[in-house]
């Protein structure tokens, strides 16, 4: 089980893919989620492409950061069912083609901690027909492992009368 904030979207941490939009047998998508940047999976051209990472238990995500090339658009959805359904979006990003290799793209979230047991990754335009992910790192606590926000400090008691 990985110690708070680190990344769950691994497969060494019960994480798995649950869905995407396109396979390539030399490339396969589980390749996102096997902790080695050497290794990818490659879209089959056409955009939209998803992909849905599946936690064994629910997170409550600080981050996500995708390593990929010639994406230029993500979108970032969460569910919290247990079931791979009912999306919220968290997160769009654009992103700049870097001809020099891998774009290290951290998503904007614009709340820290929404609750997940899922998130779909689209790769909704991209810079060429094809692109590749490398790596999809998803940061976060167990919600019971939260840290709460401590009490603001109190008024010292005046004597009155």
């Amino acid at each position: 089980m990985p110690a708070a904030h680190e990344n769950r979207a691994l497969a060494s941490a019960g994480a798995r893919v649950a869905m995407t939009t396109s396979s390539d047998a030399r490339h396969p998508v589980e390749n996102i989620i096997d902790g080695n940047i050497k290794t990818f999976w490659m879209t089959t051209g056409l955009y939209p492409q998803e992909l849905v990472v599946s936690f064994p238990a629910p997170v409550a995500v600080t981050k996500i950061i995708v390593t990929s090339t010639k994406v230029a658009h993500w979108t970032a959805d969460v569910s919290a069912h247990e079931k791979p359904h009912h999306f919220e979006r968290l997160a769009t990003q654009d992103v700049e083609d870097s001809d020099q290799g891998l774009q290290i793209t951290t998503l904007s979230l614009p709340k820290a901690d929404s609750l997940a047991r899922h998130v779909r990754l689209g790769a909704t335009k991209g810079h060429g027909p094809f692109a590749s992910v490398h790596k999809v790192a998803v940061y976060g606590n167990e919600p019971g492992m939260m840290v709460p926000t401590p009490p603001p400090p109190t008024a010292a008691a005046s004597g009155g009368g």
